[in-house]
């Protein structure tokens, strides 16, 4: 697994010349529509396993709301967090589009927030732990997922350096997303500056990645002194 993450981080380097170059644009959105789909589970494609697939494989509702002494985050949190930032990044400020996310799925997953979680303090995440459904959550992964190779496979070159509209700017607020609090406020401003292509490797492909390898750790801290076999 450690040889897949690797092989991800270096290919990314690779994708912002690809993105930017008009002769290997398209490359460069076969590469960005490749790269997001090991973050997501294998029903997106044929090769099998994907870095998301080894990451649930063996996961429990008990190690998916696990968090380690001495550690802010938990798998949970990780997979919410990831996830409500592709939706919201890939539907509102790259495809000018709907989200994935709303009241229903709210209740499905069994959270009282819309926000991506960026101002949490242990307590809201141990709060949070105990109220997300696992089952739930991955469904809404899965369908932020399917949508988001839609929107990368529509993107024509002409659209890689444009900025993110004032409007969807103003939805990133309105709907949610972010809250007043200066640990989440901040990215919208940092999501403005960024063109189509920097949010097509900042946050919808590379910040996945950010935390993923972090979830990999939970779970092994997890299954360590337990007798349940896994692979990862």
């Amino acid at each position: 697994m450690q040889e897949q993450i690797e092989k991800f981080m270096e290919d990314q380097k690779k994708l912002k010349v690809l993105l930017l170059k008009k002769d290997s644009f398209q490359e460069g959105i076969s590469a960005c529509a490749k790269q997001h789909r090991q973050l997501h589970s294998s029903d997106l494609i044929v090769d099998r396993p994907t870095i998301w697939d080894s990451l649930v494989d063996g996961l429990t509702s008990e190690c998916f709301s696990f968090r380690p002494e001495g550690m802010f985050e938990s798998i949970a949190w990780c997979t919410w967090h990831i996830t409500r930032i592709e939706d919201a990044i890939g539907n509102i400020l790259i495809a000018d589009d709907r989200q994935v996310f709303d009241n229903d799925w709210k209740k499905r997953i069994g959270i009282e927030i819309t926000d991506t979680a960026n101002a949490f303090h242990e307590p809201d995440i141990d709060r949070f732990n105990r109220s997300i459904r696992i089952n739930e959550m991955l469904f809404y992964r899965k369908a932020v997922g399917e949508k988001t190779q839609m929107i990368i496979n529509r993107i024509v070159a002409s659209d890689i350096r444009k900025k993110p509209k004032e409007n969807s700017i103003r939805r990133i607020i309105d709907e949610g997303v972010l809250t007043d609090k200066k640990e989440s406020i901040w990215l919208k401003e940092f999501w403005s500056k960024k063109t189509i292509g920097g949010l097509l490797l900042l946050p919808i492909t590379r910040h996945q990645m950010m935390h993923i390898p972090t979830c990999f750790l939970i779970k092994n801290i997890y299954y360590k002194d337990r007798p349940t076999t896994i692979s990862t």
